[in-house]
This record gives structure tokens, sequence and C-alpha cells, in this order.
């Protein structure tokens, strides 16, 4: 059986100011008790300094300057798809970006896809963060037994 596959990414957050990389307060629970068995990357380096590109780089395998063009999609196969197709892996998005699912449109690239956006008041966003994490929490679970 392979192991499930969890590929957090979150846009403009450092990690000194996270409670996973030894900030004081606990700013990230879930992600800290989630890290307690998973691997985590403490040395890990953004492919651009923009939201975008990164993120294309990151699912199609390819440098930044190749994925300036997002029609890059269209032609190249992205990671979800590789997970899926050749691995037999389930895959799902969350997405909170508008520019992910706006301009580089990466969710249709995913079994299930879940937008959430956009956020109009702060405490919307920590209730559907919660439920989100309850979710995906309860589907690990049934994965994994």
């Amino acid at each position: 059986m392979s192991p499930n596959i969890i590929f957090i990414t979150i846009d403009s957050l450092r990690p000194g100011h996270t409670s996973l990389y030894g900030y004081h307060r606990d700013t990230t629970p879930f992600l800290s008790q989630m890290c307690k068995e998973a691997i985590v990357f403490r040395n890990a380096y953004s492919n651009s300094s923009s939201t975008v590109p990164s993120f294309a780089s990151c699912f199609t395998l390819h440098y930044p300057f190749m994925c300036l063009n997002y029609n890059v999609l269209s032609y190249v196969s992205t990671l979800p798809e590789i997970l899926s197709h050749y691995y037999g892996y389930f895959t799902i998005a969350i997405n909170t970006n508008p520019s992910l699912k706006y301009r580089l449109r990466i969710d249709e690239r995913f079994q299930i896809r879940i937008n959430l956006i956009p956020f109009k008041e702060k405490t919307l966003i920590y209730r559907i963060v919660r439920k989100i994490d309850n979710l995906l929490l309860k589907w690990i679970a049934r994965k994994t037994i």
C-alpha cells in the first residue's frame, strides 16, 4: 500500500513564525500535530518569488521561466495527474488562492476540487479551515485503515 501524500502549500508564511519550526507561541497546532508522523523538510526553498510561477513550477516539475506562459498546463503532465494516473493516488485540491484558480487553473488537474475563495471576513476563514481540518483528518483515517 502506498503512503498517503499531503502536499501542503502556504503562500507567504515564514517558518520562523510557526510552532512547527520552533516558534514560542502555538501558531500552527494542526501542522505540528500532523508532522509528528510525517516527513518534514527543514530546508525548503521557493523556486520563485511570485506565487503563480512558483506553484506552476511545483506542479509541473519545470523551472519557473518555463511556466511563464500559463498555458504550459495544457501540454505538460502535472504532479496530481502523474500521481493519479501512474501510481493510483486519489487527488484532492483545497484552494484558497484566487490566482491559482483563475490564472493558473491548477485545481482542474485534481480529481476533487474544493475552492474556498474569496474570503470576506476573518472569522469565516477560521470556521472553514477548522471544517477542512476535520474533513481531511476523517478522509485520511478512512484511507489508512
